[in-house]
Order: C-alpha cells, then sequence, then structure tokens
C-alpha cells in the first residue's frame, strides 16, 4: 500500500528534518540515531511504526593499495562501535 501525500516544505539534510519536525511543521521519516534523543525526551512520538524502510547498510570504499590513514581507521572504528548492527561482517584492513 502506497500514501500519496502533498507536502509544503522540502528539505533533503537529516537535521534539517528534524529541525522541521520540532517546529512542528509535519511528519518526518528519518534516521533513528538522529531522532533518539528527541523520542527519549518526550519531544518527539513515533508513529507508523510498521511502516519503517529497511536499514541502510554503511559501506567505506577507498583504494585496496593505499595506506589506511589514522583518521579513516579512526572513522571506520566508529562506525562499528557506534553501529555494529549495520556492519557486520565487516573487516578493518
Amino acid at each position: 500500500m502506497e500514501i500519496k501525500t502533498e507536502h509544503r516544505i522540502g528539505v533533503n539534510e537529516s537535521n534539517a528534518h528534524l529541525a522541521a519536525a520540532l517546529a512542528g511543521l509535519g511528519i518526518i521519516q528519518t534516521f533513528t540515531y538522529a531522532l533518539a534523543p528527541a523520542i527519549q525526551n518526550g519531544l518527539m512520538v513515533e508513529i507508523l511504526p510498521a511502516w519503517r524502510p529497511a536499514t541502510y547498510p554503511f559501506h567505506v570504499v577507498y583504494p585496496q593499495n593505499r595506506h589506511v590513514t589514522h583518521r579513516l581507521r579512526v572513522f571506520i572504528e566508529w562506525l562499528l562501535e557506534c553501529f555494529p548492527e549495520r556492519v557486520k561482517g565487516s573487516r578493518l584492513i
């Protein structure tokens, strides 16, 4: 089933989605990690949980023949720590 709606405002950035919703401008669909604090503080309420989209996988792509910089290694380790369910089977080279 598909729901077609009209919209009055459009944004393409997750922080803008959250700011618009907190300002009372409508219903949003955004990343759970970005919305969690607002839900925990009672500022937002989840509706239609059965309509959640599939989770997005994370991909970190870099040339295999290059040295992994410290900055990239720290970023990958952060992903593994913060989003373990999304990076199952990942390996840090």
